[in-house]
């Protein structure tokens, strides 16, 4: 399902292919509802894993994360988050990134410590959690493929209040708790399975 396509099932859906204010302010709606999803998802598919060269003491991280989980030098140790002030404190001791693994997020970047060489850089491996895309601006959502029944509610939550359909602000918000809950026991259930010992899968399926 491409942007376009999504609009319009929501259009469909709420029986208003012809309210022109709806349409003209959808694509903000979308937004709302995308803002919501960033902060209400953590699933395990939306871990990704990337190298970053240090040519920089600042290091500009994947414009798609969300939040940092690990940090480490390739081939090297692994980095710990650090505060502003620890990092001050570490830098007037001598240290650097290699020896006492701190950083710290600014942004959308990476702070390290010590003296980097552009010519011969070492590599930064950054375990992060990918956002929610910007439907509109990558035509494509992940959201909408696999959990499409949230991604409309999250949506439709946002057109009631705009709509003025009070009486239907209860029930979307029903419906998209629903939809977040079930998505949340599902990944539950997948996380725990995943660490099953197979003797006990043997023992649920054994005759």
């Amino acid at each position: 399902m491409d942007y376009t396509e999504f609009k319009t099932y929501l259009l469909t859906f709420l029986w208003k292919q012809n309210d022109g204010d709806l349409v003209a302010n959808l694509d903000n709606l979308i937004s709302m509802a995308n803002a919501e999803l960033r902060r209400a998802l953590s699933l395990n598919g939306q871990t990704s894993v990337a190298n970053i060269p240090v040519i920089d003491n600042v290091i500009t991280l994947p414009t798609a994360h969300v939040t940092i989980d690990a940090v480490g030098v390739v081939g090297g140790g692994v980095l710990f988050s650090g505060t502003p002030a620890q990092m001050v404190e570490s830098a007037t001791s001598g240290g650097n990134y290699g020896e006492d693994g701190l950083y710290f997020v600014q942004g959308n970047s990476i702070v390290v410590l010590g003296n980097i060489d552009p010519a011969n850089p070492q590599e930064l491996a950054v375990i992060y959690r990918e956002a929610v895309p910007d439907f509109k601006a990558d035509d494509a959502s992940w959201v909408a493929d696999e959990y499409l029944d949230l991604y409309v509610y999250a949506v439709l939550k946002h057109t009631a209040p705009f709509l003025r359909e009070d009486e239907r602000v209860a029930l979307w918000i029903a419906m998209y708790d629903s939809a977040l809950q079930s998505v949340r026991e599902d990944e539950a259930f997948h996380k725990n399975l995943a660490g099953s010992p197979l003797a006990g899968w043997q023992a649920r399926t054994a005759p």
